[in-house]
């Protein structure tokens, strides 16, 4: 028989070969993507003249909301097969339908006295997991696995960040980004994405007035006629911007976020987190 986690792997594997195939089709992008920074109307208050982004031809994004959708999906499968697969270790009927791997912001846990919860029926002053808790979701694992998930939670991982900094509690975490990007996906709408600028300097600066100003672009999504900066006429502003792929409208979560590298960390987290309760199966 196969490996309990053989599916959970099976679309973690999946999902990394289509982050791949997107950070290929931006590599494309990129090579043919044509664009240019042009000078504009002069700002009558400040005197300086606005830099705005134009467009000469930029390749359809189109389909960058199905592949989203669809990496989003298997990373998410496979966190809910690795809930059903520890629930069959702990005796679970193959047939097993309430579980669930839970992602909540907020609070996990609910309870209920009484008789209403999910269909079951309990004496008066009993008290249950509430239906769309956590806790019901978890209920068919082992104490130490639940404690395990709970742990897990992105309200529960304070202090722990990305190699960029960013704290992974809260909205910031992975998790919470998987949990929104997908059911954007499911009951909403497609991911819209478009360019944004990388990192680097835009403007610089030379002579006795402007020695050493040097400014970076924001992270906004990049359109036709965008208003990139201003500038005085003895100010450089460079034509060179690294474009990458990111989210625009669809997803709070992950607004203005690159794409790539939002998706590769939920992918390497999912991973680790599957293949944390691999000493449990032996």
């Amino acid at each position: 028989m196969p490996h309990p986690l053989h599916g959970p792997r099976l679309k973690i594997g999946r999902a990394n070969e289509e982050i791949q195939r997107l950070r290929k089709a931006e590599e494309t992008f990129r090579g043919k993507a044509k664009h240019e920074i042009v000078r504009a109307e002069k700002n009558p208050r400040t005197g300086q003249y606005v830099y705005r982004f134009r467009i000469i031809d930029f390749p359809a994004l189109d389909e960058w909301g199905v592949w989203v959708g669809e990496i989003v999906h298997n990373l998410r499968s496979a966190l809910d097969i690795l809930i059903y697969e520890l629930a069959r270790l702990n005796g679970a009927p193959a047939n097993v339908r309430d579980t669930q791997f839970p992602i909540f912001r907020y609070r996990f846990s609910r309870e209920v006295e009484g008789r209403s919860v999910m269909g079951f029926e309990g004496p008066q002053g009993s008290r249950r997991p509430a239906g769309g808790s956590g806790r019901k979701m978890i209920a068919r694992l082992r104490a130490d696995h639940q404690a395990r998930i709970e742990r897990l939670q992105p309200y529960r991982r304070n202090g722990i960040r990305t190699n960029l900094g960013q704290p992974l509690n809260g909205r910031w975490n992975v998790l919470y980004r998987l949990s929104e990007l997908n059911n954007a996906d499911k009951h909403r709408l497609l991911q819209v994405v478009g360019a944004k600028p990388g990192a680097g300097p835009m403007v610089g600066g030379w002579g006795e007035d402007t020695e050493n100003d040097f400014r970076f672009l924001k992270a906004k999504i990049l359109k036709n006629g965008t208003r990139i900066v201003e500038a005085s006429a003895n100010m450089h502003v460079s034509q060179d911007i690294l474009l990458l792929i990111a989210f625009a409208e669809g997803c709070e979560a992950v607004r203005h976020n690159a794409v790539c590298y939002v998706l590769t960390l939920i992918a390497n987290e999912t991973g680790k987190i599957i293949e944390s309760f691999d000493p449990d199966f032996r």
